[in-house]
Formats: C-alpha cells, sequence, structure tokens
C-alpha cells in the first residue's frame, strides 16, 4: 500500500503538469476547486458530516450545512458532465445547423442549374414551334395549290374526254360512211 501512493501521487504531478501545460486558467480553476473540495470535506468531518454529505451528528447551522452539502466531490464531477454534454450537445446542434445550411445551399444550386436547362429547353421548343408553323404554313399552301391545279386538271380532263369523244363519234361516222 506504501508503495501505491507515491505512484498515485507521481501520476496526479504528470497529470496537472499536463493540465497546466494546455491551459494554465483551466489548471488554476481545477486546483482551486481541488483545494476547496479538500478544505470543505475536512471540514465535513469536523460537523458530524459522512462523504456524502449526510449527517450523522446532530446540525450546527442551516447555512453552514447548505455551502457544505453543495461542495461535495459528487456534484463537481456532475458539474463537468454537465458541461460536457452541454458544449457536446450545442456542437451537434452547430453542425447540424451548417449541415442544413448545407443542404439548402446544394438544393438552390441544383434547382437553379435546372430552371436554366428548362429555359433553354423552352426557347428551343418556341423556336421549333415556329418552324413547326412556317412548314405547316407552306404544306396548306402547296396543298391549295395542288388542289387548284388538280380542278384546273380536271376541267382540262374533261375538256379532252369530250374532244376525245367527237373525234370517235366523227371517226366512227366516217368509217360507216365509206362501208355504205
Amino acid at each position: 500500500m506504501k508503495k501505491a501512493a507515491p505512484e498515485l501521487e507521481k501520476a496526479k504531478q504528470t497529470k496537472d503538469r499536463t493540465l497546466r501545460n494546455r491551459n494554465k486558467r483551466k489548471y488554476k480553476r481545477n486546483k482551486k476547486a481541488s483545494k476547496q473540495l479538500r478544505k470543505t470535506f475536512d471540514q465535513s468531518f469536523v460537523h458530524g458530516k459522512n462523504y456524502a454529505g449526510q449527517s450523522s451528528a446532530p446540525q450546527v447551522s442551516s447555512t453552514a450545512n447548505a455551502m457544505y452539502e453543495s461542495a461535495v466531490p459528487s456534484f463537481v464531477r456532475l458539474r463537468h458532465a454537465q458541461n460536457v454534454w452541454i458544449k457536446t450537445y450545442q456542437n451537434v446542434v452547430k453542425w447540424q445547423h451548417q449541415h442544413q445550411l448545407n443542404y439548402w445551399k446544394h438544393c438552390t444550386v441544383r434547382l437553379r442549374a435546372e430552371n436554366a436547362r428548362l429555359k433553354r429547353r423552352l426557347a428551343v421548343q418556341d423556336s421549333e414551334d415556329e418552324e413547326e408553323e412556317v412548314a405547316q404554313q407552306q404544306q396548306r399552301q402547296a396543298a391549295v395549290e395542288r388542289d387548284a391545279a388538280e380542278a384546273l386538271l380536271d376541267e382540262e380532263f374533261i375538256a379532252f374526254m369530250e374532244v376525245s369523244a367527237r373525234h370517235r363519234l366523227e371517226r366512227s361516222r366516217l368509217k360507216n360512211e365509206s362501208v355504205h
């Protein structure tokens, strides 16, 4: 047991040095808290309190008890754990906010690109629609001209057929006259 105490003391000193090197203000706060804790712990035995802060002897004064009960070691550990969780929660909230911000930025960039693509597509479709309208107008004009030409051909064809029918009649009459 005697060997364990110096090793623990040495480990504590090493730990204290690393804390001091990392952050001197944090080290001072920890040192002050541990001194106050030891002092409170020692005083609790004087006033008849055990380690958990429960009274084993009659109470001396309520204000003194309240002060000593607030400084028990579990309370210090609890405060440290609360601070760790608070910082962790704040980091998570900050990360989530940043993540949402990046997500919505990405969505806006994607939608802007899609809008630009759709605008180009509409412009192309409008120009294609104009070209289709021009082509349809030309086809209509060609169809009207064909119909007019067919109407003319029909009249000419009818006139031709009349003439050819007259010629046949005339020829057949001439044949009949020449035979008789």
